[in-house]
């Protein structure tokens, strides 16, 4: 794939779908990091999108569980985030996971 390629992700920004090309995603995650080798960008691309991705699944988490510990009914968190309310219920109240 040639980085000038667009990529269309999964999800909605502003309820459109969001395009971003590969070299502005490499940007985004490596910032100043990149190495010039095209392999050992996209790995270190790729374990940055996956750490942003537990780091604001918890934050989500406790943010929502905030909202809900404020009185607020899941339905009344969907109207106001457009988060579903079983999603919001899942991320809120997560499951004890062992170390």
């Amino acid at each position: 794939m040639e980085s000038d390629t667009a990529l269309s992700h999964i999800g909605t920004a502003g309820g459109k779908a969001a395009t971003v090309n590969l070299d502005d995603a490499l940007a985004e995650l490596l910032r100043n990091d990149r190495t010039g080798e095209r392999q050992d960008d996209l790995v270190a691309a790729a374990v940055e999108a996956w750490r942003r991705r537990h780091v604001n699944t918890e934050a989500g988490a406790v943010v929502l569980a905030a909202l809900a510990d404020m009185g607020l009914s899941y339905r009344q968190i969907q109207q106001l985030t457009g988060i579903p309310p079983s999603t919001a219920h899942r991320w809120a109240n997560p499951p004890d996971q062992d170390e």
